[in-house]
This record gives C-alpha cells, sequence and structure tokens, in this order.
C-alpha cells in the first residue's frame, strides 16, 4: 500500500466526513484508521472529541472468543467441548439437545439459541439486562430455536452461556478475567468490559424526531450478556485491538488461533446485502472489492459500531457513533472505497499545479469535490458512501481546463470545466456552462443568488 496515497486518501475522508455527517445530523462520531497497529488517523465529528469512549456493544463477542481461544491454548478447553460439560446445569435443560451444544457452535452461532431470551425488552430499556441467576433461567426457559449445526443464527443468550463458562474454568468474574488477559496486555486504557460508573461514556441518543431533536439514552449495565454487548471503548483502542489480532503481530493468540477464528464457519444470510459476508469465531468476515476484511459491528441503544480490518494491508478502520441510526457500517465501507480509489494512482506524477484545482464546489444545482488521484483529477458525490462512484471521468487538459471525458447520458460529456484563478486560488468554475463557487464563497454566492444578500 503506497503511503503517500494513503495520506492523500485520508486527508479527503476527513473532508468527505464532515460534510457527509453533518448533513445527515449525525450527533458525534470518531473514526480511526492504522496500519500494522500505528494509528495515522482520526477524525471526531458532532459533538464528540477523538478519544471519547463509546459503548462498542456486539464487538465485545469478538473479546470473549479471544479469551476462548487463550482458554483453549491453554489446555483447560477444547472448542468441541459440550457448554454443559462445564455448567453442569445446562445438563438438566428440557431440551436435551442443550446438552450436546459445543463451544465451537456457540462462538460461531451455530447452536440453534435464541437470540435474547423469551423477553428481550432489556434492549428497549423496559427491563434491566439479566444478571447471572436471571440469564440462566431464561436459558432454561427456552428450547432450542433451531437444529444446532444447520445454519448460523446470531445469539446474544449464547455468548452470554460463553461468558458463564470463562467464570467457571477460571474461577474469577468475567469482567476481571479480560482485563488482566485481553485488555491489559494491549494497553488498552479506554476499553473495559463493562463500564461503571466512574468510567466516561459518551452520551447516547435515540432516533432523530421529526422536530430534529433527539433523546439522551441513560446508561445501563449489561451484567450477565457483558460478554455479548458490554464492552465500551475508543476508536484508537479498537484499532490496536484488532491489530493484535493480525497473524504475526505476536499478540493474544497463536497465529493458528487467529486462522480458526477467521475461517468461515457460516455464511451469513442477510437480504439486499450486496457484499459477501461470513462468520467466523467472534468475528463477523467480509469481502469488500478486492480485500478480505475481519472485524465487528455493534448496536447499543444510543450507540451504533463498526470495525473492519485487513490482514493483507494491515489496515484497520473503526467507527463509532453515539446515536441508535448512526451510520457506523456506511463509513467504515465508505472510508475502504475512498482509500482504494486513491491507491489506484499510486506511483502517478500528477502535473504541476493541478493541486490549485482540488476542493467542493456547490451551484443550486448540486455539489462535486475534486481531488487529486495520481495525475487525474477525479470528482466526487460528497452526498453518497461511495463519493467516487457513478461520477464524471475527467480529462486534464491544461491547468485551469478540464473535458468531461465519460458521464451519463442525461450529463454533458465532451464539455469543459474551466477554472477561474485570483493569485493562486479557484474564485469560481464553469462546469459545462454552468457557474459553481468555492464551499467557502457559496453562502455569499447563494444569497446573492436567492436576493436575500442585497
Amino acid at each position: 500500500m503506497d503511503r503517500r496515497a494513503l495520506d492523500r486518501s485520508l486527508a479527503y475522508v476527513d473532508s468527505w466526513l464532515s460534510w457527509r455527517l453533518q448533513r445527515l445530523h449525525v450527533p458525534g462520531c470518531v473514526v480511526a484508521v492504522s496500519v500494522k497497529g500505528r494509528v495515522i488517523f482520526t477524525g471526531a465529528y458532532g459533538d464528540v472529541a477523538a478519544g471519547d469512549v463509546f459503548r462498542i456493544a456486539s464487538h465485545s463477542k469478538s473479546f470473549t472468543a479471544t479469551a476462548i481461544m487463550q482458554l483453549v491454548e491453554q489446555g483447560h478447553l477444547r472448542l468441541d467441548d459440550a457448554a454443559a460439560q462445564h455448567l453442569g446445569w445446562l445438563a438438566d435443560h428440557q431440551d436435551r439437545r442443550w446438552r450436546s451444544v459445543t463451544l465451537r457452535q456457540l462462538l460461531c452461532h451455530g447452536a440453534g439459541v435464541v437470540r435474547d431470551g423469551l423477553d428481550a425488552d432489556f434492549w428497549e430499556l423496559a427491563r434491566p439486562f439479566p444478571d447471572g441467576e436471571q440469564l440462566r433461567a431464561e436459558v432454561l426457559e427456552a428450547q432450542l430455536v433451531l437444529e444446532p449445526n444447520t445454519t448460523m443464527k446470531y445469539s446474544n443468550f449464547g455468548y452470554g452461556v460463553l461468558g458463564a463458562v470463562i467464570e467457571t474454568v477460571t474461577g474469577r468474574p468475567y469482567e476481571e478475567h479480560l482485563m488482566d488477559r485481553v485488555v491489559g496486555p494491549l494497553g488498552l486504557a479506554a476499553t473495559t468490559p463493562e463500564p461503571g460508573s466512574g468510567d466516561e461514556v459518551v452520551t447516547g441518543y435515540g432516533w432523530r424526531h421529526r422536530d430534529g431533536t433527539r433523546r439522551a439514552v441513560p446508561p445501563v449495565d449489561t451484567k450477565a450478556l457483558a460478554p455479548a454487548t458490554g464492552f465500551a471503548a475508543s476508536a484508537a483502542d479498537l484499532c490496536r485491538y484488532f491489530s493484535a489480532h493480525f497473524p504475526g503481530s505476536g499478540k493474544l493468540l497463536s497465529d493458528a488461533s487467529k486462522r480458526e477464528m477467521q475461517r468461515v464457519h457460516w455464511r451469513v444470510q442477510r437480504p439486499g446485502f450486496a457484499g459477501e459476508e461470513d462468520y467466523g469465531l467472534g468475528l463477523e468476515l467480509e469481502q469488500l472489492g478486492g480485500r478480505r476484511l475481519v472485524g465487528h459491528g455493534g448496536g447499543f441503544p444510543g450507540h451504533i459500531t463498526k470495525t473492519l480490518a485487513d490482514p493483507a494491508a494491515g489496515l484497520v478502520v473503526t467507527a463509532l457513533t453515539n446515536a441508535s441510526d448512526g451510520p457506523a457500517s456506511d463509513v467504515v465501507r465508505g472510508v475502504y472505497h475512498v482509500v482504494d480509489r486513491f491507491q489506484e494512482g499510486a506511483g502517478e506524477r500528477p502535473r504541476r499545479g493541478l493541486g490549485r484545482l482540488e476542493g467542493r464546489y456547490l451551484a443550486m444545482s448540486g455539489v462535486t469535490d475534486l481531488a487529486v488521484v495520481g495525475e487525474r483529477v477525479a470528482a466526487a458525490n460528497p452526498e453518497s458512501w461511495k463519493p467516487f462512484e457513478d461520477t464524471d471521468e475527467l480529462q486534464v487538459l491544461d491547468a485551469t481546463t478540464l473535458r468531461i471525458a465519460r458521464t451519463s447520458s442525461f450529463g454533458s460529456e465532451g464539455e469543459l470545466v474551466r477554472f477561474e484563478l485570483r493569485d493562486g486560488a479557484v474564485q469560481r468554475v464553469r462546469w459545462a456552462g454552468t457557474t459553481m463557487w468555492p464551499e467557502e464563497r457559496w453562502d455569499a454566492e447563494e444569497a446573492r443568488l436567492l436576493g436575500t444578500g442585497r
């Protein structure tokens, strides 16, 4: 991966997300990017700071899976052990199939376990999350929903059971063991399995109402479901954590265990999703372009988060949002889209002076970004989660003139884009005959055009 192209892509990411997230009225979003364990970019948008801690919800499953794999490596467990072998109360379950449900099946969501029990209104904050005794009672109350080992069926209760296994085998509370064996060794100072009253976690917000307001979501304790959804972390910590899962890092687990976690165990069925998704052991697996990515997402009342890591490139991208409709997954995939577009121009030398043309240009008809990608000037749509997709292809004619080489049949193919500069700065653009202005000039020009600035 070309580092200069990567740095340029992240500069555009910062500009793009500043526009995109404000337009969507997202309360707050922190994005971090790391390469080979070193955080090289952190962007904070809205009413949050770069180091803020968010609830990362189902990212927790990857931490739980890591702890289980460590216990397997130490000989305390086997992946194909029945959970009932370590939790005697499961052997008394009225559904006899529970007696043969394995740790592996729970880790990859292949056990057919009910997702959140028969009363899942703790997600609506209508009841507390279950404690250990309640979780045991509710697991015993519910039959397996599907036959084990037939398909992937996501289950938070299954990970609650895995947390109970960790406590039984280690003789320690789940939170204490995870801090000692997973969080502590990586020096993740802003990460905790269950934030307490003294921990600073950003305020989460519910859905945006028609009048534009949102209600703050009060903090809650996930109790016995912490192994499924309890963790909180900063974006930079998540970058460091997932970097430790790269084979060859020498951290947390052997490479053999990492490969087992990152191996496809089930294909994810997601109607309407155009990409390819699978699930490993506590990890989501995704094909995005030519990249094979590993990571996880998280949905919590008032917080939506996503991390995708590319082991081959040593690249991690994470996005944390503090809203129930936060676009964390779109942000992360969009960052990879931008990075890949700039890598296409790696090694090319742009014509002198083209950098003056870069920027965001507005007119009554819309907004267009221009970025120098290698030796070309690329058009981008900052209103899109894939800003460089389906945009005009531009040909450089000289230092102040481009030609629209290819566009849709409804566009202006073959026409010119001319820049008017003063003291080296663009004053306006004539885009196929239509005038556009730099973003910093648009407010005044819009007021003039609408007659309110006279």
